[in-house]
């Protein structure tokens, strides 16, 4: 059998290439089309003053699905610091929302992480922004001092063994309003695994993540009636333990329904 010349393998290369260039031509989605994620972005956002354990900024990524420049204001610069402040700088470390995004944090005992999730309506793009910070401690929570202010008391509240996805909830009594607000009053969490800390005016809520665990709030409240007692209304979930110091008094352990802590 005859081998075929260098020039008949040249022609058969170029006649195989020929539909391939055509595909290219008239079918440009096929080897151009655009990936459906955009590479993460990365953000340094200045935060106020002194209400990290150190510096002032906190480093922010967003991540884009399917974006479209339509919404690409929505991960700008300025729309991602403004969503990290108003997080950051209230110190609540509560569910928010900012700018249309929806933000949850993680409390734990290094750090609370924040995931924000926007979707954008009437198109397919999606975006996920996460941070993480420290916050500082003042000397209120440290335990080296308290406030002097007439009618204000220290609470100190454990929720130890609470299972994956259960809740603990405390309603205070009208008496008993935040002093002040946890950023200024210095009120600190610790936990041993996620969760997610909400904190409306007159209550407290604690739900546990996906493993079980251990947490602890020490906040300030103001008693506005001259009460003598801290009372108020617990949900334990099944399996937890709650106990309440008032003052650095030893603590209470409270069960299911209302309770009463004198404050002397």
């Amino acid at each position: 059998m005859k081998r075929k010349s260098t020039a008949a393998w040249r022609r058969m290369a170029r006649a195989a290439t020929l539909p391939a260039l055509a595909c290219l031509a008239v079918c440009p989605g096929l080897a151009l089309a655009s990936p459906s994620n955009s590479a993460p972005r990365h953000y340094e956002v200045r935060v106020g003053r002194e209400v990290l354990a150190w510096g002032n900024t906190v480093a922010a990524t967003v991540q884009v699905a399917d974006p479209q420049p339509s919404t690409s204001e929505s991960w700008s610069r300025q729309a991602i610091a403004s969503v990290v402040r108003a997080g950051v700088d209230s110190g609540d470390q509560t569910p928010y929302t900012s700018h249309g995004y929806i933000c949850l944090p993680s409390v734990q005992t290094a750090a609370t992480s924040f995931t924000c999730t926007l979707d954008a309506a009437g198109t397919r793009t999606s975006v996920k922004l996460t941070f993480a910070v420290r916050y500082r401690q003042t000397a209120t929570s440290l335990g080296q001092s308290t406030t002097s202010s007439p009618g204000v008391f220290t609470v100190d509240i454990d929720v130890i063994g609470q299972p994956a996805h259960a809740t603990t909830a405390l309603i205070y009594n009208g008496a008993n309003d935040p002093y002040a607000s946890p950023s200024s009053n210095g009120t600190t969490v610790n936990a041993t695994a996620g969760m997610y800390l909400e904190a409306p005016r007159g209550g407290l809520v604690i739900t546990a993540l996906d493993a079980p665990l251990t947490a602890s709030v020490h906040t300030t409240l103001r008693n506005v009636d001259g009460e003598t007692a801290f009372t108020g209304t617990a949900t334990v979930a099944h399996g937890a333990t709650l106990t309440i110091a008032v003052d650095g008094h030893p603590p209470v352990t409270v069960p299911n329904g209302h309770f009463t802590i004198p404050l002397s």
